[in-house]
């Protein structure tokens, strides 16, 4: 398959278009979203004069987000494209609800990148859907990003035998994942770019995108030269397995 092929499969999974107009985004996700990839999307979509906030936290999940309760010792970090660097998202750095985002960013589309720290079991529980379903019961366009190819080769802090065990749960997590989220969001697969072989599956730990993993992550899923489509058309069904 051509690079050129690849990427219009791409953008067309996550409900990308070729636009001028610039957009509102509000951006939540984990760990890997505080990180070089998600330094990468803001920077990426910023490039096209779009407004970005950036919302993320270590180690969460959908349910932290929805109950406004980061996991234990972890603080909430923002940037946005007037202010990229990251920093407390308040004075206590305490996470804030799902709800109350929604209430701040209006007119946002909301692209949401987490399951990594979901990935210990083979589906996506129920919070998955509940984030899902909040986001567009308040009349946001939605497009959420699953987990990457982890790297046990390059494990660090981690177990290889850990590492691969997640990995080898994302084929029936992104089953579940598009159960759960698919028909309220458009979900893209967050495999493909990061895949053996690809500069995406570059890690500082086998986990962590480093800067040369994370900006060909982003750069593959929101190149700085495509703009964000409003649009609300049907997610494409991620590959079972790339």
């Amino acid at each position: 398959m051509s690079s050129f092929l690849r990427l219009t499969l791409i953008l067309l999974a996550i409900g990308i278009s070729h636009s001028a107009i610039a957009e509102k985004i509000l951006l939540i996700g984990d760990s890997l979203t505080c990180g070089p990839y998600g330094k990468h999307v803001l920077r990426n979509l910023t490039a096209q004069s779009h407004e970005v906030s950036l919302y993320c936290g270590v180690s969460s999940a959908p349910s932290h987000w929805l109950r406004g309760d980061g996991p234990k010792g972890q603080i909430c970090q923002k940037a946005t494209s007037a202010n990229p660097t990251l920093r407390p998202c308040n004075e206590a750095g305490k996470f804030p609800k799902l709800s109350d985002l929604l209430k701040e960013h209006p007119d946002s589309k909301v692209i949401i990148g987490l399951g990594t720290n979901s990935l210990y079991s083979p589906s996506a529980d129920a919070s998955y859907q509940q984030m899902a379903e909040l986001v567009k019961a308040q009349g946001f366009n939605c497009v959420w990003v699953g987990p990457p190819h982890m790297n046990p080769a390059q494990a660090r802090g981690f177990s290889k035998s850990n590492l691969q065990n997640l990995d080898n749960n994302l084929a029936s997590f992104y089953l579940s994942l598009e159960n759960r989220v698919g028909k309220s969001c458009q979900l893209t697969d967050g495999r493909p770019a990061t895949a053996p072989g690809q500069a995406g599956n570059q890690t500082s730990d086998g986990v962590h995108r480093n800067e040369v993993g994370g900006k060909h992550w982003a750069d593959q899923l929101f190149p700085a030269t495509v703009s964000p489509s409003s649009s609300g058309s049907s997610p494409k069904k991620p590959a079972a397995r790339e």
